[in-house]
């Protein structure tokens, strides 16, 4: 039966596959790809035909893998997009320097090593780490990475994506005292906040990220554990966010009535100076929710915390808070004792004492106590 008409990577994977199948010490040569299908570990010229074993069990081993492989290779290209394909195209085009339409070790360090829309002057990424996706996404075996092959390791996130302020600001975020580096204090601060790492965790990322040995992370290092998922850009952003280079302290509040809660939204605020302010001036009972960047759940209940202030906002007022976002607010959240998150607390006006207090993202609970506090309430008056 003819092969239907294929891409030009995958139908020469499947007439190797048949090939290994079917032919018991048989040289597969270059086929409509010009490639080999081969079970040593060394690397011959592109082309090369080399001897596959006699045994059953061999042919069809390398049977399955050349099949799931060509599976992985037709999944990439049924889930990328005409546009993406595109541009992915355009990319492999332009770091395919010496124009043969396929990519040497050489040329995909070029571009491992940029995004799409820079490149540093010099190279970052070792030979080694080169060459060990070169083994990984070369499908089939001929020492060079195809475009299939190509949007396949495009697919895995290998690539660096975004624009180089993105990867400054990042960096420089991280690098609080300017040095150019990022040093082991620093980096174990980002972990441990950002991601609640232990002191061995560190170790391991700041032993893979340095390749130099010099106990510290330079901008090049930086975008190694980018690429390499180590570090994740956005939860880098996030905790910048959530530690700002200059805390917040009761001196800088601005306490103004613009800092007062609105009715049927959630008021941000940042810092016990202003959570006194607030008891002090608004008469309606009042929800605390204590949350942290890091807290999962926080961000789960976030929507449903709206839509009661939303619901309540004839009754109570709705605050927030992330307890680790300066001193005033850690201030904050060790006079209420706060232990686990999220942690609400219900205050009345004038009285930092709260009258009740619960814990956890539960829809139910959290409705149920505060109709308790109401009922409670009303049987008062």
């Amino acid at each position: 039966l003819p092969i239907p008409k294929m891409t030009r990577l995958s139908g020469c994977l499947i007439a190797l596959a048949v090939a290994a199948a079917a032919a018991p010490a048989s040289v597969v040569r270059r086929s409509i790809c010009g490639a080999s299908l081969r079970h040593s570990t060394t690397r011959g010229p592109p082309g090369q035909g080399v001897r596959i074993g006699a045994s059953p069990l061999r042919r069809e081993m390398m049977y399955g893998l050349v099949r799931r492989r060509v599976a992985e290779t037709l999944a990439a290209r049924s889930t990328t997009s005409s546009s993406d394909l595109q541009e992915l195209r355009e990319r492999y085009e332009a770091a395919d320097v010496d124009g043969d339409s396929w990519l040497n070790a050489e040329e995909l360090r070029g571009v491992l090593e940029c995004s799409d829309s820079f490149c540093l002057n010099t190279h970052w990424l070792p030979m080694d780490q080169v060459e060990r996706i070169m083994v990984q996404y070369d499908v089939n075996g001929d020492g060079r990475i195809g475009f299939d092959e190509f949007v396949n390791l495009a697919q895995d996130k290998q690539l660096l994506e975004g624009k180089l302020e993105e990867y400054m600001e990042a960096f420089e975020g991280m690098d609080k005292d300017g040095s150019g580096f990022i040093d082991r204090e620093e980096m174990q601060a980002y972990m441990v906040t950002a991601l609640g790492a232990s002191q061995s965790e560190v170790s391991k990322l700041m032993e893979a990220g340095d390749t130099n040995a010099d106990d510290k992370i330079d901008f090049a290092e930086f975008l190694g554990l980018i690429r390499s998922r180590a570090i994740d850009l956005q939860q880098v952003f996030s905790y910048l966010e959530m530690t700002p280079m200059k805390p917040t302290t009761s001196d800088d509040q601005q306490l103004t009535p613009s800092a007062l809660p609105v009715p049927g939204e959630v008021t941000m605020i940042h810092g016990k100076s202003q959570m006194d302010y607030i008891l002090s001036q608004v008469k309606t009972p009042i929800i605390l929710m204590i949350a942290f960047h890091w807290c999962r759940p926080c961000k789960g209940f976030a929507r449903k915390y709206e839509r009661f202030a939303e619901g309540f906002k004839d009754d109570l007022s709705f605050l927030k808070v992330y307890g680790e976002e300066n001193e005033d607010t850690k201030l904050l959240v060790k006079s209420l004792q706060v232990k686990s998150s999220p942690s609400f607390f219900i205050f009345n006006h004038g009285n930092f004492e709260p009258v009740t207090s619960f814990k956890g993202a539960n829809e139910e609970r959290f409705s149920a106590r505060i109709l308790e506090f109401q009922n409670d309430a009303i049987a008062e008056q």
